[in-house]
């Protein structure tokens, strides 16, 4: 009975320092492992709203018009210092209305996508317009054309948000068509016929503008 006992008091005791020893490895291995960090990523999503001023003349005898734009940019950030999006505007002219779609591609001359940063960006697309003034005689319809503005701005980082003053130029064409109609001399009687008539404006604008946005 005492060799039992013996034997039973020796196995348990090799089993407790056993588990305290494979504890004890466990906890140091833990200790000892380096936590790794995942590097930064070189592509990111960002989007942005922006609301600004456009500041210009449809007919510089009558002074200065002052209108709104407004756009939403979705787009990514590559490296550290490019970014490449599309927006979708809605722009407010004396007369017009336009909706420009449009690819934007900036670039962060000083500072990058994680800190402050001056920028410089162009904006290229085109428009839907619709015409708001009074309908001349003969107006048939109304079309958009292409939309061009380049800006410089500065861009306040807060964590993942972001805040931009920019200062651009707006061009931004526009198209009226005509038809009226004609009466023709034809076979010893008058017919009637149709001809009509394009008026292509450009609308250049002075925009001063200001965003809020995420990364």
């Amino acid at each position: 009975m005492k060799a039992v006992r013996c034997f039973f008091i020796c196995l348990s005791v090799l089993l407790c320092s056993d588990q305290l020893s494979a504890q004890a490895i466990r906890g140091d291995s833990v200790y000892h492992t380096p936590i790794s960090k995942s590097p930064g990523k070189s592509i990111n999503y960002f989007f942005y709203l922006q609301a600004g001023l456009l500041i210009g003349c449809s007919s510089c005898d009558d002074g200065k018009d002052v209108s709104s734009s407004t756009a939403l940019v979705n787009g990514i950030s590559i490296k550290k210092k490019l970014r490449a999006g599309i927006g979708l505007g809605f722009d407010s002219y004396v007369g017009w209305i336009t909706m420009p779609t449009y690819a934007s591609l900036s670039w962060d001359v000083f500072g990058n996508k994680n800190r402050n940063a001056f920028f410089v960006q162009v904006n290229y697309g085109v428009a839907k317009a619709w015409k708001q003034s009074y309908q001349e005689y003969g107006f048939d319809k109304a079309e958009g054309g292409r939309m061009i503005y380049p800006l410089a701005g500065y861009r306040i980082k807060y964590h993942d948000l972001s805040i931009f003053l920019a200062l651009g130029y707006k061009m931004q064409r526009v198209h009226s068509y005509y038809k009226y109609p004609t009466w023709n001399w034809v076979n010893g009687e008058f017919q009637q016929g149709t001809s009509s008539t394009t008026v292509k404006q450009d609308m250049n604008r002075l925009m001063i503008t200001m965003a809020l946005g995420w990364r």
